[in-house]
């Protein structure tokens, strides 16, 4: 009589091949996905900066800062009655200010990153901290 099925030997010698394509294929994958998370958080802060410059049109001249941990809009140290709405997750922690001069600066720390643009930068620089947003410092 032949028996049907696969044997031990066979099954344990797939299972290898399948743990050795999955330790292959799973750094690429954690990287498609780092690298996704940081395009993302990029485009998000430049989303923020957009609108805040877009915000600040009246106060030209004047230094404007939007604190995203009180929600609070100040104009030259005053509170001003802004409302700062932008597409996509606000950040919870940090601020984005404007100086006299229209110079942007964008401090803030969103999943494991520090976000900055400081007034002399061009872009958005992102800084993976992890879960302690203390190493986040300006």
């Amino acid at each position: 009589m032949k028996q049907k099925g696969f044997s031990l030997i066979e099954l344990l010698g797939v299972m290898v091949l399948l743990g050795v394509i999955a330790l292959i294929v799973y750094p690429a994958i954690g990287s498609m996905l780092e690298d996704s998370k940081k395009g993302s958080l990029t485009n998000s802060a430049r989303g923020i900066i957009k609108t805040f410059k877009q915000l600040y049109v009246p106060y030209v001249g004047r230094e404007m800062i939007y604190n995203f941990e009180t929600k609070e809009m100040t104009v030259d140290g005053e509170i001003v009655d802004e409302t700062f709405i932008v597409k996509g997750v606000m950040p919870e922690v940090g601020y984005i200010k404007s100086d006299s001069n229209g110079k942007i600066s964008l401090f803030t720390y969103q999943d494991d990153y520090c976000i900055t643009q400081t007034l002399n930068d061009n872009d958005v620089v992102l800084r993976k901290v992890g879960k302690d947003s203390t190493l986040c410092v300006e």
